[in-house]
């Protein structure tokens, strides 16, 4: 996760280093500036589109053209960019932000803001913001990936039983998690020095998250043939980087389905990996469901099933 977040913050940080005061063309000497002309357009900023035109993709581009190169249009606007990116407190960071989207409600920093801030609070584990901060996001770029999986993520993980908008909570995360997976090579800003192996191991890993979202709600509303399906997604989506976690959620669905043998070597793989992790929560997991497998399949009853007649 950690390797993921570093790597989009790069290009994050790639696409803001273009993000500089508008530059005007050069002019010969003498000629009037824009305040002085008489051209009533000249020097202007250029007229700006609706809130509609604004949030709706450009047709047959992806998420690094419409956002890879943002661009001030004052220098007002990027002095404001500036003050709100310097602030060290995230929370803090986000009030800041809301305030420069407030005032520059068109300009393609805000992007930047809100997508830098959105794997800040994703980092610090803070899901509220996580939710709140990548609908921000999405409400300028609709098909931005990281943060429909970042946000399917977090709300399959910090949504409980007791929560009255939980089938509410859900199914915004499957949405995002499903539409994440269909516009993954399309939806992501990567660094330009990535390689095409760095830039599919992100992908990789972006995918087992949505699936693993999807998996462990599926899990959660006890439909285990759906968890185990996507769970088994979510595995050979980043074989790479195997996740105790989902070995163990795997294990917990193929239990549910009395699929025994198959929930044992998941919980087996599932220890073996949290204890190389020194995830000790996972550890403990993991042996009291190889502990519950063991007691299952001990007193479950022999096959009576026939052998096939000899031919």
């Amino acid at each position: 996760m950690k390797v993921l977040l570093t790597f989009m913050s790069v290009a994050l940080l790639s696409s803001a280093s273009f993000a500089q005061m508008p530059t005007q063309p050069n002019r010969p000497a003498g000629a009037p500036t824009p305040a002085q002309t008489n051209s009533p357009t000249e020097g202007m900023p250029a007229p700006r589109t609706t809130p509609a035109q604004a949030n709706s993709p450009a047709e047959g581009k992806t998420v690094a053209q419409r956002h890879g190169k943002p661009q001030a249009k004052t220098k007002e606007e990027f002095a404001d960019y500036q003050a709100a990116v310097a602030i060290p407190d995230p929370t803090a960071e986000l009030d800041a932000a809301g305030k420069f989207a407030e005032k520059y409600p068109q300009s393609e920093l805000r992007y930047v803001l809100y997508s830098q801030l959105l794997q800040k609070f994703y980092g610090a584990n803070d899901s509220s913001k996580v939710v709140d901060t990548g609908r921000k996001v999405l409400a300028i770029e609709p098909e931005d990936a990281l943060a429909k999986v970042v946000i399917a993520t977090a709300l399959a993980e910090s949504t409980h039983d007791t929560d009255l908008d939980q089938d509410e909570k859900y199914t915004e995360a499957m949405k995002d998690a499903e539409s994440a997976i269909k516009t993954m090579d399309t939806g992501l800003i990567t660094p330009p020095q990535a390689t095409p192996e760095q830039i599919a191991s992100v992908k990789h890993q972006l995918l087992a998250w949505a699936h693993a979202a999807m998996g462990y709600i599926e899990l959660t509303r006890k439909n285990y043939a759906l968890s185990e399906q996507h769970f088994k997604e979510a595995i050979a989506a980043n074989p790479e980087q195997p996740d105790s976690t989902n070995f163990l959620r795997l294990a917990v669905a193929q239990d549910n389905l009395v699929h025994y043998p198959d929930a044992m070597t998941n919980a087996d793989k599932a220890l073996q990996l949290a204890q190389t992790e020194n995830n000790a929560q996972i550890v403990g997991l993991a042996k009291n469901e190889k502990d519950r497998l063991t007691k299952l399949m001990a007193s479950a009853p022999k096959s009576t099933t026939p052998p096939p007649p000899k031919q």
